[in-house]
């Protein structure tokens, strides 16, 4: 009995003891953690975005991240930090107020919300481009989401890991990207209008690097009225991407002649004499070497077109004639390709060219010739000289002409038709093309290097 009444009492007395002790901890916070924080409580409970905080304070918007529904891409303090302190300080308070406004959009905006590649207006008027490839977020291109969907009474915080810069700002740092140099150079107004519409204002100011060949307003203005007024959207995208290409390019690596694949997918021909740099045959880079942020920008005064939008125009080159003939000429356009000559008898000349049919290239073995024999075989087709049309012919003309392989071609004109190296005739004659004319025929010719030529006299 005595026993039990000793363990009540001291069961009783740890009991009174403990409650005291809980009673007295001063290291237990008595202040309730806030149940709906807006982005502003949320922020200072957070504890790593002092800088934006005291940068909203100073600027007198603090209450709009309080009380208006907003998405905010918030920098961390470690993200302002990686801005010099001089930087900061040499932002008015009109600036810091583009800067603030330039992470905020309106309305609650999840992570999950966010395609994989979109525009969004922020507060501040510009477009922010976002980017979701299922797990990450990022922002303009550079600036992570670190944290995503800290839920807020008015809206949504997204911690990002850099600072965003608007327009107006990266001009005064001269950290222009290609928009921003587009835009404050005053010439490319026509082309930045097309752009937009275009959905390519955000692409060409946060991805890349790129090298661009953007036309002046003069060279839109140059094309006869209407040109474009029948294009439809993706075909003007394309003509937009035909004058981009991935990477920066110098005008001093420029090569004499070279193919360089545009982000359209065709290939333009870059030219370079070591003082001037000339696209696709005629349009002359008018200043070379502006750099950008991400990238560099060489104008020029003429607006490229690609092969569907020529045929759409009816502008078609030696090469698009070919391509528009349903397949007559696949093999020809085959070896063309192989041996590197596409872009030059898409953009010089002008040229006559002979061209082989696909029934004419099946008595020759493709195959067993190397890309020299193949390049000197297509090259025996095609002369510089000029135009040679059928109604420069006399009946009865025997005519030598010098092929661009240097080697002769005899064309002969009678009663029975052209023919050329009195075995090969013209079939199809004066399909005519913007850089020439194409007549078709009904075998392929062989230079002097494979045992053809034409025959002596």
């Amino acid at each position: 009995m005595l026993q039990r009444l000793t363990i009540l009492i001291t069961a009783l007395l740890f009991g009174l003891f403990m409650f005291t002790a809980c009673d007295d901890d001063s290291s237990v916070d008595p202040t309730p953690p806030i149940e709906d924080p807006n982005i502003i409580e949320a922020a200072e409970d957070d504890g790593d975005f002092t800088i934006l905080l005291e940068l909203a304070e100073e600027a007198g918007i603090i209450d709009v991240f309080a009380s208006e529904e907003l998405t905010v891409f918030a920098p961390t303090d470690d993200a302002f930090n990686a801005i010099s302190d001089e930087v900061l300080e040499s932002f008015d308070a009109t600036q810091i107020i583009q800067i603030l406004e330039f992470h905020l959009v309106e309305g609650a905006v999840a992570s999950g919300d966010i395609a994989e590649q979109q525009d969004t207006e922020s507060v501040q008027g510009e477009l922010l481009l976002l980017q979701n490839d299922g797990s990450d977020v990022v922002v303009n291109g550079s600036a992570n989401v670190t944290t995503a969907n800290i839920e807020a009474s008015n809206g949504m915080i997204h911690v990002i890991d850099e600072v965003l810069l608007p327009s107006q700002i990266r001009l005064a740092r001269e950290q222009p990207n290609f928009i921003d140099a587009l835009a404050s150079d005053g010439n490319f107004d026509v082309l930045l209008e097309r752009l937009k519409q275009a959905e390519l204002i955000t692409t060409l100011q946060f991805l890349g690097p790129f090298t661009g060949f953007p036309p002046t307003d003069d060279a839109f203005n140059a094309l006869p009225d209407g040109t474009l007024d029948d294009l439809d959207a993706a075909q003007i995208i394309q003509i937009l991407e035909f004058h981009l290409v991935e990477g920066t390019i110098p005008s001093g690596d420029i090569a004499e002649q070279q193919d360089t694949e545009s982000v359209q997918g065709e290939d333009l021909l870059l030219q370079n004499d070591g003082s001037d740099v000339v696209v696709n045959g005629s349009a002359n880079v008018l200043i070379a070497n502006i750099e950008t942020s991400n990238g560099m920008i060489h104008p020029i005064d003429e607006l490229l077109l690609p092969s569907q939008i020529r045929l759409a125009l009816e502008q078609p080159n030696f090469i698009d004639v070919a391509l528009a003939s349903e397949g007559d000429f696949d093999i020809l356009l085959d070896a063309i390709e192989q041996a590197g000559l596409m872009t030059t008898f898409q953009f010089l000349g002008p040229f006559t060219g002979f061209a082989p049919s696909d029934d004419a290239f099946q008595e020759v073995d493709m195959e067993s010739l190397d890309e020299e024999q193949l390049q000197d075989v297509l090259l025996y087709h095609v002369t510089d000289i000029g135009v040679i049309t059928s109604d420069n012919l006399e009946p009865s003309q025997r005519e030598r002409v010098t092929m661009m392989n240097g080697d002769e071609l005899l064309i002969t004109a009678g009663g029975d038709g052209v023919f050329l190296n009195e075995i090969a005739q013209v079939v199809l004659p004066d399909n005519r093309a913007s850089n020439g004319v194409i007549h078709v025929i009904d075998q392929v010719l062989m230079p002097e290097s494979l045992g053809g030529g034409a025959p002596a006299e």
